[in-house]
């Protein structure tokens, strides 16, 4: 017949055992729902990038096709709705290259122009990965430390474009 101590040591070892399950569900139930907000964080952030891609090669097709500057604008409006809510500042260069094609006819001495904003839209794209994989891995941390970040890994627009210019030399 089991005794006191032994009572004691089976109650004690069942209340330890069920505490870590405990604490072990409950760990998981948390770190699940963090990866699923990242999952579908990083799935919207995607599907955002590839609509992004999408409007601007339908804008350039609509420039070198020398379409009206109405449809231009309609396609500029649309690339802005995508960007204005964002850290708007990775996006001012595309916005202005947009609006310089919006106000020049395509020619073959324009291809500068779109040259900028193919650079223009790979620096923003850069910029908002970045910016994903840095929130991804950061708990909460505050928006300007996060930019602080983006902009140490991105640099700015004009050594970015300095950078593929001298990739694209070699």
């Amino acid at each position: 017949m089991p005794d006191a101590n032994d009572w004691i040591t089976l109650i004690f070892s069942v209340v330890i055992a069920t505490a870590i399950s405990g604490a072990t569900l409950v760990h998981n139930i948390v770190k699940h729902n963090k990866d699923s907000v990242l999952h579908s964080i990083t799935l919207n952030r995607i599907e955002w990038i590839k609509q992004m891609r999408e409007l601007v090669a339908q804008f350039l097709c609509a420039y070198i096709d020398k379409e009206p500057e109405s449809v231009l604008r309609k396609v500029k409006v649309r690339i802005e709705l995508l960007v204005r809510n964002n850290y708007s500042d990775d996006y001012s260069h595309l916005v202005k290259a947009l609006e310089e094609c919006c106000k020049t006819a395509y020619s073959k001495e324009t291809t500068d122009l779109t040259n900028e904003v193919v650079l223009a839209t790979q620096y923003s794209l850069y910029c908002a990965w970045t910016r994903m994989k840095i929130e991804s891995g950061q708990r909460k941390k505050k928006n300007q430390t996060i930019r602080k970040h983006v902009e140490e890994i991105c640099g700015t627009y004009d050594e970015f474009k300095e950078k593929t210019k001298l990739n694209q030399e070699s």
